[in-house]
């Protein structure tokens, strides 16, 4: 009887460990697959991560080629505005000078007509036709001495215009 007590003890006893290895593999199959399903979203995730980052790449170089293509506007505005500001500031300086320029010539200018009036005053109820046509030849004449002293003369238009 003993050998059959323990036969029956150490049958007992595997059916015991079978049945804990049962309960463990069990176990391990629940764990195996809510880590298959977990994974499948894990890799969900992955790729949706991975996606997100080559959206995030792109995004970054459309800014930088926008911010390259901003910045070359803005460059060329800049320029632009530069070379304004200098054509503006030598015309402002060609208009001083030629403000003073004027200027100069019409004192002179003014400094020779008193001259011409003091000198050449007629008396045109006294004076026959042909005289008065001399006298109108030789106005003439003074005035285009005078254009000429002034650096001035007559374009094709009959407009006076600086020498």
């Amino acid at each position: 009887m003993s050998i059959e007590l323990l036969s029956v003890g150490l049958d007992v006893l595997v059916l015991i460990f079978l049945g804990i290895t049962i309960y463990y593999a069990l176990k391990l199959s629940r764990s195996l697959n809510s880590f298959r399903a977990y994974r499948k979203e894990f890799d969900g995730l992955i790729k949706e991560l991975g996606k997100n980052i080559e959206d995030a790449y792109s995004t970054i170089e459309n800014m930088k080629k926008s911010g390259n293509e901003s910045g070359k506007g803005l460059e060329a505005v800049l320029k632009e505005s530069r070379f304004l500001a200098d054509e503006l500031q030598l015309i402002n300086e060609t208009g001083n000078s030629l403000a003073q320029r004027l200027e100069s010539l019409a004192e002179k200018n003014g400094i020779i007509a008193q001259g011409l009036n003091n000198e050449y005053e007629y008396d045109e109820s006294n004076l026959s036709a042909a005289a008065m046509a001399e006298k109108t030849l030789v106005d003439i004449h003074r005035i285009f001495k005078t254009l000429i002293l002034l650096g001035l003369t007559l374009s094709e238009s009959g407009r006076v215009v600086i020498i």
